[in-house]
C-alpha cells in the first residue's frame, strides 16, 4: 500500500484506500509507457554538426547551346577575355582576346573544333584538329574556370590560358547565345556548281554556303582551274568569317561563310589527311551508302548501345528510293533523295508499338533523320549532318569500326 501511495505521489496522484484496485493497472500502464518512450527512437533526429561534403558541380548539357564569357589574368596577359559558344552537336567556337596595356588594341585569336566532357562531367575539354586546345573546370551550375594544368602549351603567345593567376568571377554562361563574327583560319572541303559555292569545315563538319563577297572570286577561280570531277569537293584553306543572315526562304536564320582571304587549294579530296591520294580527273561517283545496313552508334554526341541486342538503324533501297529501318521499338519506313553528298529523308512513318524504355531514343532518331542535309563516309562509318553540324553516326553492320 505504501509503495502504491509513493508511486501515486510521484505521478501527482492522491490514492485512497478504496482506489487501490483500479490504481494498480493505471500505474502499471504509466510505468510501461515510460519504458516505451525510453525505447522509441527520435522521429526528428537533431541535425549533425559535422560539416557536409560539398555537392560536385557538373557541366549542364541540357542548357545547350550556350555562350560563356569572362575575363581572367594569366602570366602572359593581365586581361585575357574568353568568348565561348558551346553547341549541342559537340562543336564549339572560341575567341580569346588579350589587351596588354590600357588603350592598346587587343590581340585576338579564334578557334573552333569539338568538345568533350571528362572527370564525370566536371571538366570541359576543347579540341582542334585532334589536339586538346584548352580545358575548363566546372565551378558551379553556370561558371567555368580555365584549368592551367591541362592547357595546351603556348608560352610564346599572350593568348595562352596557361598559368592562370586569377579568375575571380569565372567564365560564366550568359542569358542568351551571343555569336561572334571574327575571321579565322579554316580548312574544309569546297565545291562549286551553278555559281553556288559550298564549304564544309573539316574541323566541325558544318556546311556553309559561301557568300559572293570578299575573296570569293579568287577561291572560285582556283577551284574551276583545278582538276576534279563534276562538283567534286577539294580541300581548301581560307581566312573566313561565319556570319548569321536571314535565309532566302522563310523566316529562319542561316549560317554562311564570308571568305576574307583565299589562302590555298589542294588536290586532296578528304579531310582526314592531305597525304591521301589526290583527286582524279573526270566524274567521280559518290560513296556507296545504299543496300547497306547501317547501325546507330552515336546520336547528338551520345554513344548509343544496342536495344535488347538489336541496334537501331536503317537500309536504303535504290529501287523505289525507299528507307526501311528499326528505331529501337518500332519499324521505320520512308523515302529518301540522294545526290552526290546530299541526302534527304521524307515521309518517315513507324508502326504503333509502345515501348516506354526506348520512346525518347526513337523520337530523337526520327527527328535527326528528318533534319539530315548531307553525309560523309569515313571508313565503315556514315556521318549525317544537318544545318548546324553532326546529327548522328552509323556503322556498317558487322563492322567493328570505332568512333
Amino acid at each position: 500500500m505504501k509503495v502504491f501511495r509513493r508511486v501515486g505521489k510521484y505521478f501527482g496522484c492522491h490514492l485512497e484506500q478504496n482506489s487501490m484496485l483500479w490504481a494498480v493497472p493505471v500505474i502499471l500502464l504509466l510505468l510501461s509507457g515510460c519504458a516505451v518512450r525510453q525505447q522509441m527512437p527520435e522521429l526528428f533526429p537533431r541535425e549533425s554538426k559535422e560539416p557536409r561534403e560539398p555537392e560536385i558541380a557538373i557541366f549542364d548539357v541540357s542548357a545547350l547551346p550556350a555562350t560563356y564569357m569572362g575575363t581572367v589574368s594569366s602570366a602572359n596577359c593581365p586581361e585575357l577575355k574568353f568568348h565561348i559558344t558551346i553547341s549541342p552537336d559537340h562543336t564549339y567556337s572560341m575567341k580569346r582576346s588579350c589587351r596588354m596595356e590600357k588603350g592598346s588594341p587587343p590581340e585576338e585569336v579564334v578557334d573552333s573544333g569539338v568538345w568533350q566532357l571528362a572527370g564525370n562531367s566536371t571538366r570541359l575539354e576543347l579540341f582542334t584538329e585532334g589536339v586538346k586546345l584548352a580545358a575548363f573546370k566546372v565551378i558551379d551550375a553556370k561558371c567555368l574556370e580555365p584549368d592551367a594544368a591541362d592547357a595546351a602549351p603556348s608560352a610564346s603567345s599572350p593568348i595562352s590560358s596557361g598559368d592562370i593567376k586569377s579568375a575571380d568571377n569565372g567564365i560564366c554562361r550568359q542569358e542568351q547565345v551571343i555569336p561572334f563574327e571574327s575571321a579565322r583560319q579554316m580548312r574544309g572541303l569546297y565545291s562549286c556548281m551553278a555559281d553556288v559555292g559550298i564549304f564544309r569545315d573539316c574541323e566541325t563538319g558544318k556546311r556553309y554556303i559561301v557568300l559572293h563577297e570578299g575573296d570569293n572570286a579568287a577561291l572560285e577561280n582556283a577551284y574551276l582551274n583545278a582538276e576534279h570531277g563534276i562538283a567534286e569537293p577539294l580541300v581548301v584553306k581560307v581566312l573566313g568569317v561565319v556570319k548569321t543572315v536571314p535565309a532566302v526562304e522563310g523566316q529562319r536564320l542561316e549560317r554562311v561563310l564570308l571568305v576574307e582571304r583565299f589562302v590555298a587549294i589542294t588536290p586532296y579530296k578528304s579531310c582526314r589527311s592531305e597525304s591521301l591520294e589526290p583527286a582524279s580527273c573526270g566524274t567521280v561517283s559518290a560513296p556507296v551508302i545504299e543496300n547497306i545496313k547501317w547501325e546507330l552508334v552515336e546520336l547528338a554526341g551520345e554513344r548509343i548501345e544496342p536495344v535488347n541486342g538489336v541496334s537501331p538503324g536503317f537500309r536504303l533501297n535504290p529501287q523505289g528510293m525507299s528507307m526501311r529501318g528499326f528505331g529501337g521499338c518500332n519499324r521505320m519506313m520512308g523515302m529518301y533523295e540522294l545526290h552526290e553528298d546530299l541526302l534527304h529523308f521524307r515521309n518517315i512513318a513507324t508502326t504503333k508499338r509502345f515501348c516506354q524504355e526506348t520512346l525518347g531514343l526513337e523520337d530523337r532518331l526520327i527527328q535527326a533523320l528528318e533534319h539530315v542535309k548531307t553525309y560523309r563516309i569515313e571508313g565503315d562509318l556514315l556521318e549525317l549532318y544537318g544545318d548546324y553540324g553532326l546529327l548522328a553516326v552509323f556503322r556498317k553492320a558487322g563492322s567493328r569500326a570505332g568512333i
